[in-house]
């Protein structure tokens, strides 16, 4: 039998990576990385919970109690195909039953939740929240208000055929309802679907940043629009116009930018932040004037949306397909917010890093050269990061952090662990490879946004 590689997670080649403040190490377990796929990380008070695919592919959950020295592991029935779409996706809601969703592209909804509070050894496969509209499921996604209201949201139908629907979590009847008959942001029967983003602010207003696609092909990225709200049912503009769902493609009352197709929009390269005042922050990529890819900021300023180009980058980023053949391209990742500034690391298609600093008010920037200090916090920013930062050729360093936390600001926990890069269903080999295989590692780093 061939022996399964193992990739050589020491051998980073990078002392970005290696500047962390590391406090502590923990093994998790084996994974296997053939293509990546994204994991996911909760920690209560006294508990890390963990959920990836095992050395064998099949779901599993791991829970190290932070008293104990061992982790739990638990396989659940259900095993990773070959597609990064199938990513991992965990809540835990306000009595501490565990919500998971995993291993979908287009396909019936896989749901596991716990019989018993914060014990991962329970979980059960209940493959309902609704019973309708579960059909054709892709990018699961459960999050929380600072009431710890638990809600989920998912994509029914396909990238260019699909609609986003949002679901809330009752901790009383331990039943999922519909936020709304409707769905949120409604692609059909317009041949469309829409990828979102979400943020809740301090004031627990959630704001949400959507684009349109058109099919499978990445250029068909278009018209980015915006909306928020506090409970999910009344909602508002960026003027503070009500405005009601379903949100449709061609919605002019929540439009931010009206990037045409082929425009630059690309559905993994846009963000939404809030200031101190609740005011939305949008930054995302689009070409310019001269079809070169940029990096935008878009404020509301005097009632309109002032957009502001932050790069001056002179290379075209080529669109091919949808998106797992493309170069890496021009991307940024969120540093640090304060209260009257931004900063932004920006990264372009031949891997050159440069700082932005932004004044919120103004919307007046400077670019600077990164150094290591200014990049410590992207890497465990809220987006986390997947980027090519070994000496192993088409070997990545994934480092996810937790979304949800119940511990203590000063330290940040993350999930690190190496992987190839990311592969659709359709590039699947004729049988699925045994490995390479990589070590999952929690770390829990000292919080570079407080040094």
């Amino acid at each position: 039998m061939k022996e399964i590689e193992i990739l050589d997670s020491t051998s980073s080649g990078n002392n970005i990576l290696n500047a962390l403040d590391v406090v502590s190490r923990e093994a998790v377990d084996r994974v296997w990385v053939a293509h990546y796929v994204g994991y996911d990380l909760v920690i209560t008070e006294d508990a890390a919970f963990v959920a990836y695919y095992d050395s064998e592919r099949f779901l599993t959950i791991a829970c190290k109690r932070f008293a104990e020295s061992f982790w739990n592991r638990t396989r659940l029935p259900s095993r990773l195909s070959w597609d990064s779409h199938h990513h991992i996706n965990m809540g835990i809601d306000s009595e501490g039953y565990i919500h998971l969703c995993a291993n979908m592209h287009v396909d019936p909804l896989v749901y596991f939740r716990s019989e018993r509070p914060f014990d991962s050894s329970s979980m059960q496969q209940l493959n309902r929240m609704i019973g309708n509209r579960e059909s054709g499921v892709t990018y699961p996604y459960f999050f929380g208000d600072r009431e710890v209201r638990l809600y989920f949201s998912y994509r029914q139908g396909t990238c260019g055929d699909g609609n986003t629907f949002l679901n809330s979590y009752d901790v009383s009847s331990q039943t999922w309802s519909r936020v709304s008959n409707k769905a949120f942001l409604k692609g059909r029967p317009d041949k469309k679907s829409a990828y979102h983003r979400a943020f809740l602010d301090g004031r627990n207003t959630f704001h949400f940043l959507w684009m349109w696609r058109t099919n499978r092909f990445v250029s068909t990225c278009h018209r980015l629009c915006y909306a928020r709200t506090n409970d999910m049912r009344e909602w508002q503009n960026a003027h503070g116009d009500e405005v009601f769902p379903p949100f449709l493609p061609d919605d002019s009352s929540v439009l931010v930018d009206d990037v045409p197709e082929n425009g630059g929009l690309h559905n993994n390269r846009f963000e939404i932040i809030a200031d101190g005042e609740g005011q939305p922050i949008v930054i995302y990529t689009k070409f310019d004037e001269n079809g070169c890819s940029q990096v935008y900021l878009a404020k509301i300023s005097d009632g309109h949306w002032m957009k502001v180009q932050m790069s001056d980058l002179q290379e075209v980023w080529e669109f091919q397909g949808q998106g797992d053949t493309m170069k890496a391209g021009v991307s940024f990742q969120i540093l640090k917010l304060r209260e009257k500034s931004l900063t932004i690391l920006i990264t372009s298609t031949d891997n050159q890093e440069s700082v932005v600093t932004v004044d919120i008010e103004t919307l007046e920037y400077r670019i600077l050269p990164a150094t290591d200090t200014d990049l410590l916090g992207g890497l465990i920013c809220a987006s986390g990061v997947s980027k090519a930062i070994t000496d192993q050729e088409n070997v990545f360093i994934n480092l996810t952090p937790c979304r949800f936390s119940a511990r203590s600001d000063e330290r940040v926990f993350a999930l690190k662990w190496l992987s190839r890069g990311k592969s659709h269903g359709n590039k699947a080999p004729e049988s699925m490879p045994n490995g390479p295989l990589s070590q999952l590692e929690l770390l829990e780093i000292k919080n570079p946004q407080l040094s």
